[in-house]
Formats: structure tokens, C-alpha cells, sequence
């Protein structure tokens, strides 16, 4: 038994001293920045509306970004297809927390997004990054052809009516908007008459997980662009980190 609380003993006095020796050495690691979800498409009547507040030009390789820095060059990959744009955070600004940046109609274009599910991941490219010298020379070059080339307004339901057919079109997502998650069902039915009442929702929905959880959602929504308009309403109502989970 004395053995036995020996070793514990020793055994968590050497993991403390792995910190400290971390701490000591002064260890830092930084992660790459990836973020995966839904991307605001930039217009003019963005800035009109006060969505945000930053103007870009649609013709430009770049984004607008909440967290990384001016200047940071990213990936962005449409998983949908694979397809890849390099592209430089134009300014660091805020917009709503429902998108995880703002990209310009350029690079909707050439990643080929489906703009009523424009799903990304956003991945940053680290200065040391054996490529990045390449991959800016390429972006100043096609920086200058897309200045100099025209570029029109899309028309989202236009696009919508064009990829009727198509197989991205056909593969529907659903999606709801986790409201939270609470220990009595009582308290889930407060939650859910106050969005119906204040928030004019009808699809609020609760769901029992365990004995004592109980999830208040709203949905389903089988595109993105259906559940903007609710999950503002809600944010509205002082409901706070909003999940949207992906069910299909």
C-alpha cells in the first residue's frame, strides 16, 4: 500500500515538473489558424445596410477577417469540390458572428461555391510557409488581371435556378439552430414559448437527450440562406454562442 501512494506521489510531482520545465524554457507553439463554416459574399448593399463596415473590391483576391490580421494570406478551400484560392486579409473587421469571413464575388467564382450554402474552411498561411513567397507572386499578377477585368453583380436566384440540376443542388443539407441545451423540461418550454412569442418563430422544436437535458432547437433548414433571417431574430433576443448543427 505505502508503494502504491509512493508512486502516485512521484508520479504527479513529475508531471509538474514537465511544466515547469516547459514554462522554464518558455515553450511557445503556434497553432495554425482553420476555421471552418459559412462565408459572407461581398456587395455594395452590405455596406448600405451597415453589415459591415468595410468596402472591398469584388475583382480582388481578398478577405475580410475578424481574427487574423491585415495582410495574413490565407487558403480558402470549398470542400465541396476541393477547389482552392490563396487570398490576403484586406482588413481585420467585425460582421455578423454567424459568418466566418467575408470573401469577395472573385473568389465565390473560382471556388465555385453554391451561394445559397456558401460552406468554406478558412486555413492561414504561416509566414514561413516554404510556398508563401510563390503564392504572393501569384496573387500581386492575378491581383492586376482581375483589376483590369470586368466583373458583374450575381444574381442569387439566378444561380439558384441554374444549379437546380445539378448534383451539389441535389445533395440537400439540413440544418438547425441549437438554442442550448437545459436540466428541466420546464425551463426548455419557457425557452421555447419566449422564441415563438418574441421572436415569431414556428418551428421551434424540443428534443430529450438524457433524463435531466433537454435541447430547444429551431429547424431544420435545407439551405443556409433560410436560416439567416431566424437565427438574427433569435440573436436579437440576447441568446448568446448560437450553434448551427449540420444534421445531413
Amino acid at each position: 500500500m505505502k508503494f502504491k501512494y509512493f508512486f502516485l506521489i512521484f508520479f504527479l510531482f513529475s508531471c509538474v515538473e514537465d511544466v515547469k520545465l516547459i514554462n522554464r524554457n518558455n515553450i511557445q507553439v503556434k497553432k495554425t489558424f482553420i476555421s471552418k463554416g459559412f462565408t459572407l459574399i461581398y456587395n455594395d448593399n452590405l455596406i448600405k445596410k451597415k453589415t459591415i463596415k468595410k468596402r472591398i473590391d469584388g475583382r480582388e483576391y481578398v478577405i475580410l477577417h475578424s481574427f487574423l490580421e491585415r495582410n495574413t494570406y490565407v487558403k480558402i478551400l470549398n470542400p465541396i469540390n476541393s477547389k482552392t484560392v490563396i487570398a490576403k486579409v484586406k482588413y481585420k473587421t467585425n460582421y455578423p458572428i454567424i459568418y466566418n469571413s467575408v470573401i469577395t464575388n472573385r473568389i465565390a467564382e473560382e471556388l465555385e461555391l453554391n451561394y445559397e450554402d456558401p460552406y468554406v474552411e478558412i486555413i492561414e498561411i504561416r509566414k514561413n510557409d516554404t510556398f508563401i513567397a510563390k503564392k504572393a507572386k501569384t496573387f500581386d499578377e492575378e491581383k492586376n488581371v482581375a483589376n483590369k477585368a470586368p466583373v458583374t453583380d450575381i444574381n442569387i436566384n439566378v444561380i439558384s435556378n441554374e444549379l437546380e440540376n445539378t448534383e451539389i443542388r441535389s445533395k440537400k443539407n439540413e440544418y438547425i439552430i441549437n438554442i442550448g441545451e437545459y436540466y428541466y423540461l420546464d425551463s426548455a418550454k419557457v425557452v421555447k414559448n419566449r422564441l415563438i412569442n418574441e421572436a415569431n418563430l414556428t418551428n421551434v422544436k424540443i428534443k430529450k437527450i438524457s433524463k435531466n437535458k433537454f435541447r430547444v432547437y429551431v429547424g431544420s433548414y435545407s439551405f443556409f440562406n433560410a436560416m439567416k433571417d431566424p437565427y438574427f431574430a433569435i440573436s436579437k433576443l440576447g441568446f448568446e454562442h448560437l450553434d448551427v448543427i449540420k444534421i445531413n
